[in-house]
């Protein structure tokens, strides 16, 4: 090896690891950020106003109606990842009216789910939230390989009727993949 790349790593290790600001070398860790372009990959059951979608999962607009619940304070969405992702963490925000989810069920890569299948099945990870937002970490083991994902929103923090969401982030990073097509046959 180069003896000025290797002083450069030697240098780099002692400062406890790589740069997260500089762009990550293919197959090195990266740092967490938001999952975009999700709105339009995202099903939503038992809100009374669908089309709110587009700014809870999209770019953030100020003054935005939030997604509400229709009959009850149940909200199901299923999002469907364009590829398959590391979670490290979900990003929730709500109106502070007493509205704002409360217990958040997560299900990874379980599509089809209707309500009683979010109440009968083990989730992934169930999340408290306290307040009308927070960003809450996801247990790493469990949030390896996500193709999709359904966030069951069981109930709110105020007893009321209606459920509200003003914003959903996922937070991760996308898995490395091989390409079997780009493989070829040697020999």
């Amino acid at each position: 090896m180069d003896p000025e790349k290797l002083a450069a790593l030697q240098a780099q290790l002692a400062k406890g690891g790589h740069d997260h600001a500089a762009a990550p070398a293919p197959g090195a860790c990266s740092k967490p950020g938001p999952i975009e372009d999700l709105e339009r990959t995202t099903s939503v059951l038992n809100a009374t106003n669908v089309s709110a979608i587009a700014t809870v999962m999209g770019a953030p607009v100020e003054g935005a109606e939030p997604l509400r619940s229709d009959a009850d304070e149940q909200l199901l969405l299923t999002i469907q990842l364009r590829q398959c992702y590391k979670l490290h963490s979900i990003k929730l925000a709500a109106p502070s009216d007493g509205s704002a989810p409360s217990t958040v069920k997560l299900f990874v890569n379980k599509v089809d789910m209707d309500f009683n299948d979010a109440e009968d099945l083990p989730p992934t990870q169930t999340l408290e939230l306290k307040g009308a937002s927070a960003t809450l970490p996801l247990q790493f083991t469990k949030f390896q390989s996500v193709n999709s994902i359904t966030v069951f929103l069981e109930n709110n923090q105020g007893d009321t009727e209606s459920t509200a969401l003003s914003r959903l982030e996922l937070i991760g990073i996308p898995v490395e993949t091989t390409d079997m097509n780009n493989l070829k046959k040697v020999g």
